[in-house]
């Protein structure tokens, strides 16, 4: 059954926490690159940055013990991301064509990981693989979902604009279907567990490995 409001508690200070995060992704990056700061170790700083915003109680997030039932569902969710995404990237694709958008063809950390040293390629699979789904699932699955659900009363509204806005805030227009499955994803596995650690792992799992695709499978595969 899908609960709502899978925490028993208002999370403190909701609004700093969101803008603390969105500045630690958005703005920390670029003022350490500025500082000469490489960018592999500016993701990680901002990373850490925007964790100190997740700080809490499990009644204010909804976090419970992982069970084994817990992992069958990350694993038939992931398995849902992956073919629904599949399904529809051909058909955006089309559209995209056809209304003669130009986009790039992925994102700009696949060709930072691709290029990165081994010490580098650790900390970005540090920050995309470990603290990113942390601190995403806390702005968007925890606060930003309980901000529209509070407005419109629907829980299926807010599942979708916030899905919406997550697929959006990835600046990646070719990937904006996938994003959004899996802000659905995410968003339905949290309810349904009552458990945004359930939510954690899969998006961990997700990052974890188109990461690992990227750097071990041929790059046509991709094109």
């Amino acid at each position: 059954m899908i609960n709502p409001v899978p925490w028993k508690k208002d999370l403190p200070l909701a609004p700093l926490r969101a803008l603390w995060i969105l500045a630690s992704i958005f703005l920390f990056p670029s003022l350490l690159m500025v500082c000469s700061v490489p960018v592999a170790h500016a993701m990680l700083a901002a990373s850490f940055s925007a964790l100190f915003a997740c700080w809490g109680n499990s009644a204010e997030f909804g976090l419970q013990k992982i069970e084994f039932r817990d992992f069958c569902i990350i694993f038939a969710a992931y398995l849902g991301i992956i073919l629904l995404g599949a399904a529809v990237a051909p058909l955006w694709e089309e559209l995209l064509s056809f209304l003669n958008i130009e986009c790039a063809k992925e994102q700009e950390i696949v060709e930072l990981f691709r290029s990165a040293g081994k010490r580098d390629r650790v900390f970005i699979l540090i920050s995309t693989c470990i603290i990113t789904p942390v601190v995403e699932e806390v702005l968007f699955r925890r606060i930003i979902y309980d901000w529209f659900f509070r407005w419109t009363k629907n829980c299926g509204t807010a599942v979708i604009v916030t899905s919406m806005l997550f697929s959006v805030v990835h600046f990646f227009i070719l990937g904006i279907p996938g994003l959004f499955i899996m802000g659905v994803g995410f968003q339905l596995v949290y309810l349904f567990r009552q458990n945004l650690l359930t939510a954690i792992i899969l998006h961990g799992v997700v990052n974890s490995v188109a990461t690992m695709a990227q750097l071990y499978l041929p790059e046509e595969l991709f094109f």
